[in-house]
């Protein structure tokens, strides 16, 4: 790694820090929204990511960005799922290996961080920035719906 990736990685996890916990003091679980299991909206941005992830994998490394990101649904202790955003190493053999990119709330044995390696089908969703334009980010377009504020101000776009 240069001192350059270096840099990289970091500004990319600030990224991804800033948008999993907004600009304020606020702490953590005051910055979640939850969202019923049962959204269709929700559901379908999740479905539609698997559906679109080739268009991620062809393009994640090809093109200029500013950071690039996957989200997993991650176990929470009383059973339910946190959904947290990892920065991939490797996309290869139908798996993902990635490492947190943001403080989780209730995930244990997870932390900022922390390398893991999940398949391409857990993916719920996945993002490339470029400025201020978001590919994919299709569970970020229903936040935005549900909770304005809790997403930046993103040009979602398509690939």
């Amino acid at each position: 790694m240069t001192i350059g990736d270096n840099m990289f990685r970091k500004c990319l996890l600030l990224v991804f820090i800033v948008l999993s916990t907004g600009c304020d003091n606020n702490p953590p679980s005051d910055l979640v929204v939850g969202v019923d299991p049962s959204d269709a909206d929700m559901n379908d941005a999740m479905q539609h990511a698997v559906d679109t992830f080739p268009l991620f994998e062809a393009n994640w490394k090809s093109i200029p960005n500013d950071g690039v990101g996957v989200k997993f649904a991650i176990p929470t202790s009383d059973g339910r799922f946190e959904f947290v955003w990892f920065e991939p190493l490797v996309i290869a053999n139908n798996e993902i290996e990635c490492i947190c990119a943001n403080d989780t709330i209730d995930t244990p044995g997870l932390k900022l961080g922390d390398r893991r390696v999940f398949s391409t089908q857990d993916v719920k969703d996945w993002v490339i920035f470029d400025g201020n334009k978001c590919f994919g980010g299709y569970t970020m377009r229903v936040m935005a719906k549900i909770d304005p504020e809790f997403v930046p101000a993103f040009e979602f776009l398509d690939f």
